[in-house]
């Protein structure tokens, strides 16, 4: 479980790394199982065979972001399985079935981001 938290941050850190354009909207596959965060942002998105994964420019707090999808992700049958906090970001996977999902909500300097993957 936790390789798959810190698969999050790594995800975020490629994501960021590799972005070649910023995306214009939510995409529709992750708008079907995440909602998104009030007031939340595209900075990018990636989609792979395996996953999609989505950067938000978010407003708020840590704390606050990531109590927002753990109250929301249960609405569309995601259950909690793990969560870890490391230094000014925090991580939360979900299951819903066969599927995983990984929210990683970090703040560095002025800038505040959730990243959304869920796995295919």
């Amino acid at each position: 479980m936790l390789q798959r938290l810190s698969m999050g941050i790594v995800l975020l850190f490629l994501a960021v790394a590799t972005a070649q354009a910023a995306a214009a909207g939510y995409p529709k596959e992750i708008a079907r199982e995440v909602a998104l965060y009030p007031g939340g942002q595209v900075v990018q998105q990636t989609s792979e065979e395996n996953g999609i994964q989505v950067v938000l420019s978010v407003s708020g707090t840590v704390d606050k972001v990531a109590a927002y999808y753990k109250k929301e992700m249960p609405k569309s049958g995601w259950k909690q399985e793990n969560f870890q906090e490391m230094g000014p970001a925090q991580a939360i996977g979900f299951v819903k079935g066969k599927r995983h999902a990984v929210i990683t909500i970090m703040q560095v300097a002025d800038q505040l981001t959730a990243t959304i993957g869920i796995d295919r």
